[in-house]
């Protein structure tokens, strides 16, 4: 994976509605600067890794960018209790709205977003979504899954 973290960068805004993943917003920035590329951490064998990150790949899948993020679409936040400790507390998020940061190449041609997959009760991780971003046009999903609850 090449070095990128300078130049032309694309700002894309993700809604995910009901389990519906969509882009609603794109905009180019010309001059800006974003974290480099991340590899995923080792696991002990017949491990998977866990967490939520994207990619962008170009049309042949090579991996071009790759970041780690918190989970935008978690299901649960943390109260903190009087002793000091945090509980989680499910709450139910059909809508959400995020944005993420990657660069402008002409060969960027898929991002994908990898979690967990609600549907699946053991957890399993796996990818949540991809969007086509060839072309000026905007960006066209290529495949969703749709979450449980």
């Amino acid at each position: 994976m090449e070095k990128i973290n300078q130049g032309s960068v694309r700002r894309i805004r993700i809604r995910w509605q009901d389990g519906k993943w969509a882009i609603v917003g794109e905009k180019l920035l010309e001059r800006k600067v974003i974290p480099n590329s991340q590899s995923l951490p080792q696991t002990e064998k017949g491990l998977q890794v866990v967490g939520f990150w994207y990619e962008v790949a170009d049309t042949k899948g090579n991996l071009l960018y790759r970041r780690i993020i918190d989970d935008p679409l978690k299901q649960h936040v943390e109260i903190p209790e009087k002793d000091g400790s945090f509980t989680n507390v499910p709450v139910k998020r059909a809508d959400i709205t995020f944005e993420v940061l990657i660069p402008h190449l002409p060969k960027n041609a898929v991002l994908s977003f990898f979690g967990t997959k609600p549907s699946i009760k053991e957890g399993m991780q796996g990818k949540l979504a991809e969007f086509d971003l060839r072309g000026n046009d905007q960006p066209k999903q290529k495949n969703q899954e749709k979450g449980g609850e």
